[in-house]
């Protein structure tokens, strides 16, 4: 099974790398979480959840140290290869998602959470905000993002992995990696959804 990785945000800013191997400075510490972080859905049939072993974690510490290249990794700095790995996702009518919320900055992926412009089909939503898909599909490993969430309660900061509709079964897949609410809220869930013909988070 491959995955396409998606990124969204109903938030003022954020910074994003994924499968960054850089260094944190004091400023980005972690949080610290008001209670223990909510896996949201439980186990599923296709999918279920397991302890992380020793194996799991010499994998990862070989990624950080730089011993082992990821697949694919960026900074989000260079517009032009934002464009040429990344989908801008467009407004589904559901909420408006704009491709010029979304801007690459020396300083990471910025998604711009904005008022809702004239070219969102639902005319009441009062906000736009920026999303963006991976081209490339993934399989099983190792996935790590650096996120740096608004401090305003009400947005939504998510990453997550989709399948492809599978016509066998009339369903896909989802993990949410973390959906993260301000101040100390933290979903992390498996999904699976009916197929849909014009499903924004997957492709056409």
């Amino acid at each position: 099974m491959t995955f396409r990785v998606h990124t969204t945000a109903v938030i003022g800013s954020a910074l994003l790398a994924f499968l960054s191997l850089g260094g944190t400075s004091a400023a980005d510490r972690a949080a610290t979480l008001a209670k223990p972080v909510n896996w949201g859905s439980p186990d599923q049939p296709y999918a279920k959840r397991r302890p992380v072993t020793a194996a799991d974690r010499s994998a990862i510490q070989s990624y950080r140290s730089g011993h082992k290249l990821p697949v694919f990794s960026t900074n989000f700095a260079d517009a032009a290869e934002l464009q040429a790995d990344w989908t801008l996702i467009s407004d589904d009518g559901r909420m408006c998602r704009r491709p010029g919320n979304v801007e690459a900055t020396s300083s990471g992926l910025r998604l711009k959470t904005l008022a809702a412009k004239a070219d969102c089909h639902n005319q009441s939503l009062k906000w736009s905000t920026g999303s963006i898909q991976s081209k490339a599909d993934y399989g099983y490993g190792f996935f790590e993002a650096t996120i740096k969430i608004a401090d305003v309660k009400g947005m939504n900061d998510a990453f997550w992995m989709n399948t492809e509709n599978q016509p066998a079964t009339g369903d896909y897949f989802e993990i949410d990696v973390s959906e993260v609410q301000y101040p100390s809220y933290d979903h992390i869930g498996l999904q699976q959804y009916p197929a849909k013909l014009n499903n924004v988070a997957l492709p056409a």
